[in-house]
């Protein structure tokens, strides 16, 4: 009789597999998790064709990969490595998330979808060369935002326009440096919707900066760990109005939606054995979960 337990696999890069993400994956119904941790290029295949081969062609759809873990660019390499270990139906779903980075960009773009469309706006990134931020970029780009990438280092904003996936429009992006003081006000109201995705503990602006931005439609900040990269936004906004009437969205009220679509996309890998979930495939499915 076939064994009919939901069985994920979990590649993390890191010395150790994250616990956030076996019990996310444990709560969106995986009866059976197996972490690998430190894993790399030279050991993945194996590890794939082992969840392929052990169970038949009707039961693949109850294993599947997910791919996490601190080490962004080593996680995609892993994940499309093990895309090119399948043949033929005999393949499994996998999910791409490292360090949450996919589903938190989705749920960003779709807090901010509940209030307006991103065709046509002015989308402005802060910290936007981190994975989140690419990510960020790449979405908003393709629904046709035209997006200012803004980093402390032009260069490095250019390099990673560079690397942003092939769905991204290249074109609607352009690498800035941060706002100072002087323009800060300018930049502000040349934008509809500005979203902060610095690392822990990166502040962006001053406690007033809101009383300034009178023509700022939307402002969502990402970052959970204090200080706020966008002082006065409360953690646990979600919609609401401040400053001169923008709407604002915080990192706990993102991350809400960011649990519910991880969750969705989790199940969805279970649904069949040929899903492959990284960050556009996530937002689609996203449309189904919120």
């Amino acid at each position: 009789m076939a064994d009919k337990r939901k069985v994920l696999l979990q590649f993390d890069t890191d010395q150790h597999a994250s616990s956030f993400d076996s019990l996310v994956a444990i709560d969106a119904g995986a009866d059976v998790i197996l972490p690998y941790a430190n894993v790399g290029l030279e050991q993945i295949v194996d590890l794939i064709h082992g969840a392929m081969f052990t169970r038949g062609l009707d039961d693949l759809c109850r294993t599947a990969a997910f791919f996490g873990g601190s080490n962004y660019e080593l996680s995609e390499k892993l994940y499309q490595r093990s895309l090119g270990a399948f043949f033929g139906p005999v393949r499994v779903s996998l999910m791409l998330d490292p360090n949450g980075a996919n589903t938190t960009a989705v749920a960003a773009i779709r807090a901010v979808e509940t209030h307006t469309s991103l065709d046509g706006k002015q989308v402005a990134i802060l910290g936007g060369t981190g994975p989140v931020g690419t990510r960020l970029a790449s979405l908003a780009s393709k629904l046709g935002a035209q997006v200012r990438l803004f980093s402390r280092n032009k260069q490095r904003a250019d390099e990673a326009i560079g690397r942003l996936p092939d769905f991204a429009r290249r074109e609607l992006i352009q690498g800035v440096l941060l706002p100072n003081e002087a323009n800060r006000a300018t930049v502000l109201n040349e934008s509809d919707i500005l979203i902060a995705a610095g690392g822990a503990g990166v502040q962006f602006f001053p406690e007033n900066w809101l009383s300034e931005a009178t023509g700022l439609k939307i402002a969502v900040d990402l970052n959970a760990v204090p200080p706020a990269g966008l002082p006065s936004i409360e953690p646990h906004d979600t919609g609401v109005l401040r400053g001169q009437g923008t709407v604002c969205f915080g990192p706990l009220g993102v991350g809400g939606l960011k649990m519910k679509i991880h969750k969705g996309c989790l199940r969805a890998l279970f649904e069949a054995n040929h899903r492959h979930l990284a960050t556009l495939e996530i937002y689609e499915l996203a449309q189904h979960y919120g």
